[in-house]
């Protein structure tokens, strides 16, 4: 069994190569923390970083497993989901992200994750149906209107475009992203 003292040294040190992005050595601590404490929530999130910033998403797939087994929070159960993707397991992504835009009250990086996925895929109306489950929950939630109105605007539909960031501009006025969005809107429209 590792002591407090030691589990204390070897977590600040694993911290601090995660920092500088030095992730074999912050998976090197991390592997010698979980030898004595398998279920240590932050040696395996380290470790998880470093796996996935390495390309390794099966192995951080693994720890991401581990972790929403012990924790299942809505970010876990995210994180699990943007690895799964990775993974080209696009089915099990959503399957997980649907499951934390119905029960969970925290689901902003559920909504975004897969709001960008499905964009990649370019199912924009099914992004415009998210963002409605969405607005119904939350009728002034930026990310959804912005979202809507990037969705219309990828399909061509710019007048609608301009509606929904505008109703964004209505709640954040001084949102850069939604006022340089406004511009390029008008600006196709001029053309």
């Amino acid at each position: 069994m590792i002591n407090l003292l030691k589990l204390k040294i070897l977590s600040s040190k694993m911290r601090k190569f995660l920092e500088k992005k030095e992730y074999r050595k912050t998976i090197e601590f991390a592997n010698e923390i979980l030898e004595s404490d398998e279920k240590n929530l932050f040696a395996l999130k380290c470790k998880s970083d470093a796996l996935r910033q390495l390309g390794d998403f099966n192995g951080s797939l693994e720890c991401a497993n581990i972790i929403v087994d012990l924790e299942p929070t809505s970010f876990n159960l995210a994180n699990q989901a943007v690895l799964l993707w990775f993974l080209d397991d696009v089915e099990g992504s959503f399957e997980i992200l649907d499951y934390i835009l119905m029960n969970f009250d925290d689901y902003n990086d559920a909504f975004n994750n897969k709001s960008i996925f499905l964009c990649e895929l370019e199912r924009f109306d099914e992004v415009i149906e998210l963002c409605d489950y969405i607005l119904e929950k939350n009728p002034n939630f930026l990310n959804a209107l912005c979202m809507k109105s990037t969705a219309h605007y990828k399909m061509g539909d710019f007048s609608s475009s301009l509606e929904f960031i505008n109703k964004a501009l209505e709640i954040d006025n001084k949102n850069e992203w939604c006022i340089n969005f406004k511009n390029e809107i008008l600006e196709k429209m001029e053309n």
